[in-house]
């Protein structure tokens, strides 16, 4: 793991005072893209994601531009979210003093928060507005990895399905599931997230076990601790193993149960 170390390096170097703008602009990066991300994805406690996010939003404010003040704001925006802190996390948001013409990635990114924010409020016209303007927004950027946020219409789409599972609407998050291409998803922990995503918006879906069973088994093989540490994820293999069957799709489903640790699951094959 080097990223301990290059989070050491680059504080270090901060501190000695060497290229301070440059230094401090790879450190908003580093922390709200980087160990921010990094830790949200393996599913570390919110508190050090919360951690990470800080750092970032402290270097931002060091440098006072409104780009890197607008990804701090992003990592700010939804660690609060995560956190059920709806007002400072608009808050948040609504501070950012960037326009398209600015940098329209970031500024498609911090509009799709919007709409997560939204669906969280339960405003089901602001959902829909952000959501609209974020895909207008990648009409014109196409597919890009500005600030390593893969801003494009696939990763719209990807909103788009996790706003759908906030708001409880399964079919339609299985309907924007199934029309995304996923090897389109550069970054592995990203693509399991969609598989994740997937497979819970078929576990609710009437009849379509196994197929939920298959998304959060391909979402295992990409990131195994994606989906061992991440609540949504472990909620809803426990719901599926309640509802098991003895046939093979059932021992996969417990075999990956156990290894997310979950209490109680004995090992597939192993009863």
């Amino acid at each position: 793991m080097v990223l301990p170390e290059l989070i050491r390096d680059l504080h270090t170097s901060i501190q000695a005072g060497r290229d301070d703008a440059e230094l401090l602009r790879l450190a908003v990066a580093l922390h709200a893209q980087g160990t921010q991300a990094f830790l949200h994805g393996v599913g570390a406690p919110e508190d050090l994601c919360w951690s990470a996010a800080r750092l970032a939003r402290d270097a931002a404010e060091q440098l006072d531009e409104p780009v890197s003040l607008g990804i701090a704001a992003f990592g700010i925006a939804n660690g609060l979210l995560a956190w059920g802190d709806f007002d400072q996390a608009g808050e948040a948001l609504h501070r950012v003093d960037l326009r398209p013409a600015d940098d329209m990635p970031l500024v498609g990114m911090l509009t799709l928060s919007e709409s997560l924010l939204a669906a969280a409020e339960e405003r089901t016209s602001d959902v829909e507005a952000a959501l609209d303007q974020a895909a207008e927004l990648a009409e014109h950027t196409g597919e890009g990895n500005a600030h390593y946020m893969s801003f494009g219409p696939t990763n719209v789409t990807s909103w788009q399905l996790s706003v759908a599972l906030e708001a409880g609407d399964y079919e339609r998050a299985v309907q924007l599931a199934e029309s995304l291409s996923p090897e389109r998803i550069v970054a592995p922990t990203r693509r399991a997230n969609h598989w994740i995503n997937y497979g819970r918006g078929l576990s609710q879906v009437r009849g379509r076990r196994d197929d939920a069973v298959r998304a959060l088994r391909a979402a295992e093989r990409i990131s195994a601790d994606k989906v061992h540490r991440n609540p949504f994820a472990r909620d809803v293999l426990e719901e599926l193993v309640e509802r098991s069957r003895d046939d093979a799709v059932g021992r996969e489903l417990r075999g990956m149960a156990w290894r997310a640790g979950l209490p109680g699951v004995a090992r597939a094959g192993h009863t």
